[in-house]
């Protein structure tokens, strides 16, 4: 799907804010003092590739074009001392090569960048068994998000397991960002902000809290963040869902992640500036 035509105002401004991405990630390897990095991971569909461009700045081009469904890893450069790895989100070879490389290998993640969607997950194969079969019969964009809601609990139960795994070897990772992505698509949904906040009451939130107290506290936290990457509808079958926002709102969405990103490393909490 295209993406919607930005004014040379927003251009300008993302390309501020792909500057600031980049300086927060250099003070982030300043405070950690050695090399290491993130892991981001979720189901597929949910928007990992776009939330990664634009985490990596490359989102902010003016011939930025949405990436298409990726099988295999995909890894960037924060920084000289900051990774960031992207885990592929369909069950295959490659994404448990993926997982047993990093975050079940001998050198964890700091932290993981764990992907949801509020059952927003878009199947991106028009010619996949999905759509004839499984969630692809749902008749309604409710059956359908509900379907894909339920894969996202297991998904994430999925990766609480590995988790709590590599801490039987380790200390890592340290922590887990929730981001809550494709947010302007349900940003009036009053239900949204419990299923996924901390102190919420969902299987999710529950589950990271069981990890937290598995775990322990001092050595794992939580956190959960809106925030939405390509400004894009949704469609269902006959439903259509236009985005609710614009590009100022979705900056700001993606100053929240970082900063929260950068609370989570232990850092000094400071408040960032913001580009206008």
């Amino acid at each position: 799907m295209d993406l919607p035509n930005l004014s040379e105002q927003d251009l300008k401004h993302g390309a501020e804010i792909g500057r600031w991405i980049s300086t927060q990630m250099q003070k982030l390897a300043k405070l950690i003092g050695k090399k290491n990095y993130l892991l981001m991971t979720g189901m597929q569909g949910v928007g990992k590739t776009d939330l990664f461009n634009h985490i990596m700045g490359r989102a902010f081009a003016r011939d930025y074009v949405r990436p298409m469904p990726s099988i295999y890893t995909e890894t960037g450069k924060l920084n000289r001392s900051m990774g960031l790895t992207v885990i592929p989100g369909q069950t295959s070879a490659p994404r448990m090569k993926a997982i047993q490389d990093t975050l079940l290998g001998k050198n964890p993640p700091l932290g993981i960048i764990h992907v949801v969607a509020n059952g927003y997950a878009t199947i991106r194969s028009e010619l996949g068994d999905e759509l004839t079969t499984g969630v692809g019969k749902s008749k309604t964009l409710h059956a359908y998000s509900q379907s894909m809601l339920k894969s996202e609990i297991e998904d994430l139960y999925q990766i609480c397991e590995w988790i709590r795994q590599a801490h039987r070897t380790g200390r890592r990772p340290a922590w887990v960002m929730l981001a809550v992505t494709k947010c302007d698509l349900f940003v009036l949904d009053p239900t949204a902000s419990g299923r996924y906040s901390p102190g919420g009451r969902g299987s999710i939130p529950e589950r990271l809290m069981k990890l937290t107290n598995q775990i322990g506290s001092d050595n794992f936290s939580w956190q959960a963040a809106n925030i939405c990457s390509s400004l894009v509808p949704f469609n269902w079958k006959s439903t259509l869902i236009q985005s609710q926002l614009g590009v100022t709102t979705r900056n700001v969405w993606l100053r929240d992640l970082i900063n929260k990103l950068l609370d989570l490393s232990d850092t000094s909490g400071e408040s960032a500036w913001l580009p206008q």
